[in-house]
């Protein structure tokens, strides 16, 4: 993945691939809101972003994950 470095750039990228990058980046070390501030978008609008598709910050494993895939909903 090539190197976003603006919000327009990254808005272009589909849900998974703004996932990945973010996880790349908490992986090197960064904190979100510094992700956030580099390319220039608010950290508001990330975590509603990545909620509105079920995905939350795991501070265990210091990742964005995807709660369907964690637990399992049975009826």
């Amino acid at each position: 993945m090539k190197n976003i470095k603006n919000k327009s750039n990254f808005n272009k990228l589909d849900l998974a691939k703004q996932v990945l990058f973010f996880n790349r980046k908490l992986e090197k070390g960064f904190k979100i809101s510094e992700i956030c501030f580099n390319i220039g978008i608010s950290y508001n609008t990330i975590y509603e972003r990545f909620a509105r598709y079920n995905y939350k910050y795991n501070k265990l494993s210091r990742q964005y994950e995807c709660v369907e895939k964690i637990f399992t909903y049975d009826d």
